[in-house]
């Protein structure tokens, strides 16, 4: 691209033809971009069991991420509509029995069987941090965040202090939802806002007003959260 625009020498009219141009090409991303590249890993088979059980007598933090891999958004690609212009990650389209189905396996199967190869060792491993990432986490409801987080609490040992963070699009946050997340002791959301300027807003694949996303970051930091934005 770089390369594209250096010929055009500052030629205003070339370069806004260029850019309309882009404009209208499908954005969504169909590989998830990394450095160093995956050619850069070797592939190696990896017992699973037996490395967390190696890793249970080896004392340290736990840092959990957990994935809500679902999305709502219809995108601006027709090829795949379930994902947004900038999305890297893994999603599928939201569906109520799904969700369902990956939610109740999460709670009730993969957090015990995690717990399960820490066993009488998970004092050793406290948990530092939790992150909610998507997907779209916020399409939760609020009574999910509880069974949620109440799981984890019980399957492992969550210090005093843990930074927990949720991510998610603005127009599924509500005044409610947010001050019930604080209230489970979440310290930090990170909205997806992408674009504060509504004429972009559709190319983001968002259906969401400034007003609301700016109530909705005003409201998070009156109730002691901090608060990310990411801008694409």
């Amino acid at each position: 691209m770089n390369n594209e625009i250096g010929l055009f020498k500052n030629q205003k009219e070339q370069i806004l033809a260029y850019i309309h141009k882009k404009l209208l090409q499908p954005i969504t991303h169909r590989v998830l971009q990394n450095f160093p590249p995956d050619r850069g890993f070797k592939q190696n088979k990896i017992d699973i069991a037996k490395w967390l059980s190696e890793c249970a007598h080896d004392g340290r933090e736990l840092h959990m991420y957990i994935a809500i891999p679902f999305c709502t958004h219809k995108g601006v690609d027709k090829k795949r509509p379930e994902k947004c212009g900038f999305c890297l990650l893994p999603t599928v389209p939201f569906s109520k029995k799904i969700f369902k189905q990956y939610f109740d396996v999460l709670i009730n199967k993969e957090l015990p069987l995690y717990a399960k190869y820490l066993g009488r060792n998970i004092s050793m491993h406290p948990v530092d941090s939790i992150f909610l990432g998507g997907g779209t986490p916020n399409i939760m409801t609020m009574d999910l965040y509880t069974r949620l987080l109440d799981a984890i609490r019980k399957h492992f040992m969550v210090k005093q202090d843990a930074e927990i963070t949720t991510e998610g699009t603005p127009e599924l946050y509500s005044y409610e939802k947010i001050s019930h997340f604080r209230e489970l002791g979440g310290t930090r959301i990170s909205f997806g806002v992408q674009q504060f300027n509504e004429d972009l807003l559709p190319l983001s694949g968002r259906k969401v007003s400034k007003d609301h996303t700016q109530k909705m970051i005003s409201h998070a930091i009156k109730t002691g959260l901090s608060v990310s934005i990411d801008l694409g």
